[in-house]
């Protein structure tokens, strides 16, 4: 469920909507009515040997990965816009009493434009600035790891694809 206003809406109820509708309770209904919900979950997911070496590992020892994932601009740490509100939501999650003692892991990855090497340090430097955005709400993180194009989720031909393999993901153990 995607919801769009312009720069500053004129209708005095557009923005209570928006803040309800993003809320738990607001979330809570759009996944009854069966659309995605933004909740935060802990998604189990098996390793496999197609996985990179690193990666794979931290996938067996871990008890998941969250729902949610980190989006950036091309070719930029800067996290987007949805992101910020993202953050609130995972750290609100890691401070839930049956979260709090767990171990967080972020694993960052780029799309295929440019250079390798480019590609594997900024994917690094994506998961060092959520690293960073989270310690300063309070949340330590155990380990960084960017894994450049690596394992991506979408077609790299696309723009719309791009974007999407353009993340850091959220592991727990």
């Amino acid at each position: 469920l995607f919801l769009y206003t312009p720069g500053v809406p004129k209708h005095p109820w557009i923005m209570p909507f928006i803040e309800f509708a993003l809320s738990p309770e607001g979330q809570e209904i759009v996944e009854s009515v069966g659309f995605i919900s933004q909740q935060v979950e802990i998604e189990p997911i098996k390793a496999s040997e197609k996985m990179p070496l690193e990666y794979a590992r931290i996938v067996g020892e871990s008890q998941g990965r969250l729902s949610v994932n980190f989006r950036f601009r091309p070719g930029s740490t800067e996290i987007d816009a949805k992101a910020i509100r993202d953050m609130d939501r995972v750290v609100k999650f890691l401070a839930a009493p049956e979260n709090r003692n767990k171990q967080v892991y972020l694993l960052g990855f780029s799309d295929s434009s440019g250079a390798a090497d480019a590609n594997l340090q900024l994917s690094q430097e994506r998961a060092e600035e959520v690293a960073r955005q989270m310690t300063l709400r309070g949340v330590p993180v155990a380990a960084v790891l960017g894994l450049g194009d690596a394992l991506p989720v979408a077609s790299n031909s696309t723009k719309a694809g791009q974007e999407k393999n353009r993340r850091v993901e959220v592991w727990l153990d």
